[in-house]
């Protein structure tokens, strides 16, 4: 397969349809210096489960490698090239790569190689779930952040809805309920093995290197939906955002990104495998590298500006 760019990066892809809500969006302090202002965003009710992840990945075979790169505005990475071979990819001459920003929609890049930010090949992987975590409807598991963002670009591309990870911001304010500030993002704001998939009864395990629970599937009836809609926000898995850890500017900001640069991206909510309320509050983060998996770590999308 030769190299795709726009459009034709997609052609004849299918994606699966993601049942999302509508989270308002508002303003809220962030330590004592900065105020974060979101605009009105859709998140999915679930992380991404096997069933919608696979469909994807199965359908790119080879050609899973991809050229990405970061909007030099706002700090956003997206991918702009597909292709089966990851050193054709890497070595393409200048004019090629001019033409995969302009038809990317970013023409003012396409001349300017040093505004582009680093250009990545990045890889979807191979995706096998294992026994225990292979179920349809339980969460996308042992994915990359490159992985979950590459998912995220297929659905932008084929649907034309402004798919994407969230933000830590967002993944924050809709864990909280906006202005009700949940302490947990359970139905009650409270954490309990009745709200939320987490290892409550880890101290007593006879081995607690092996672990006596794994995910659960994502509308598994014995935990209720919050206020808004969203369904394991708290526990299950832990979710990637968009953001890269660091420190953000004083003063009110819209919509942020986060930093625009740094050595890890932050993932939120805690997972199956915790025990301390701490990992599990609506405020947690940890954070790791982009070519970080593990079966205790997900994703789900949003959709930015409206989209359905």
């Amino acid at each position: 397969m030769s190299i795709t760019c726009g459009s034709q990066m997609v052609a004849g892809l299918t994606v699966p349809r993601i049942p999302l809500v509508l989270i308002e969006g508002g303003t809220y302090q962030l330590g004592r210096c900065s105020s974060i202002a979101l605009s009105t965003f859709r998140m999915a009710i679930t992380p991404t489960t096997n069933a919608q992840y696979s469909s994807v990945v199965q359908q790119l075979g080879t050609a899973r490698y991809f050229m990405e790169t970061t909007d030099p505005v706002n700090g956003r990475s997206f991918v702009v090239a597909r292709g089966d071979d990851p050193e054709e990819i890497r070595n393409a001459d200048e004019l090629e790569v001019q033409g995969w920003f302009r038809e990317a929609g970013y023409p003012d890049l396409a001349d300017d190689h040093d505004g582009r930010g680093a250009l990545n090949v990045i890889s979807v992987g191979e995706f096998d779930p294992k026994t225990g975590f292979d179920t349809r409807g339980q969460p996308a598991v042992e994915v990359t952040w490159y992985g979950a963002l590459i998912f995220a670009e297929m659905m932008r591309l084929v649907t034309g809805n402004d798919y994407a990870l969230p933000t830590e911001y967002q993944w924050g304010w809709a864990a909280k309920d906006g202005n009700a500030g949940l302490g947990y993002a359970t139905d009650t704001g409270q954490l309990s093995p009745k709200s939320a998939h987490y290892d409550h009864d880890y101290p007593e395990e006879a081995d607690p290197n092996v672990p006596a629970i794994t995910t659960v599937h994502v509308y598994d009836p014995r935990y209720p939906e919050m206020g808004n809609g969203l369904r394991h926000m708290t526990g299950n898995v832990w979710e990637w955002t968009s953001t890269w850890d660091g420190k953000l500017p004083k003063g009110l900001l819209e919509d942020p990104v986060g930093p625009k640069a740094g050595s890890w991206k932050s993932h939120c909510g805690g997972s199956w495998r915790e025990f301390m309320s701490d990992s599990l509050n609506s405020s947690a983060l940890h954070h790791a590298l982009q070519t970080y998996s593990s079966s205790d770590l997900g994703f789900r999308l949003v959709i930015n500006g409206g989209g359905v």
